[in-house]
């Protein structure tokens, strides 16, 4: 999934990514490995805020620092280092370790108006990152 499209009254307000490892057993000796609690890595868009005197406040933003391909090929890219050495340590294959990685975007979207009387809520999307 591509950044979102948030329309006119939202704004992307981050990016987090949550990587987890199922349970991988070592080819020999009762050895696993696993990261069942997430990893995260987080991207934060919002810039500031702007207050209104009716107590409103205006959200303000910047996504164009963020290139979501070039982020997540720095993230498989850690991620592969580190299974690595985990696939040695357990007389596994890399590929073994990385089959058990997962990577999740959780996107947060939020109103561009908040406050009393304005929105506040926010809405998540999730969607899995490609890995390997």
């Amino acid at each position: 999934m591509t950044m979102p499209d948030p329309g006119a009254s939202l704004h992307n307000a981050s990016l987090d990514y949550y990587c987890t490892f199922v349970v991988v057993a070592a080819a020999a000796g009762p050895v696993t490995f696993s990261v069942p609690d997430p990893v995260r890595f987080r991207f934060s868009f919002e810039t500031g805020t702007t207050p209104h005197p009716d107590g409103t406040m205006t959200v303000t933003w910047d996504y164009s620092w963020f290139a979501q391909a070039a982020q997540e090929a720095s993230i498989a890219a850690a991620l592969t280092q580190i299974c690595a050495p985990i696939a040695t340590l357990l007389g596994r294959t890399t590929t073994d370790i990385q089959a058990a990685a997962k990577v999740l975007r959780v996107w947060t979207l939020a109103p561009n108006v908040q406050g009393q009387g304005a929105g506040s809520g926010r809405t998540v999307l999730t969607s899995v990152m490609p890995y390997p």
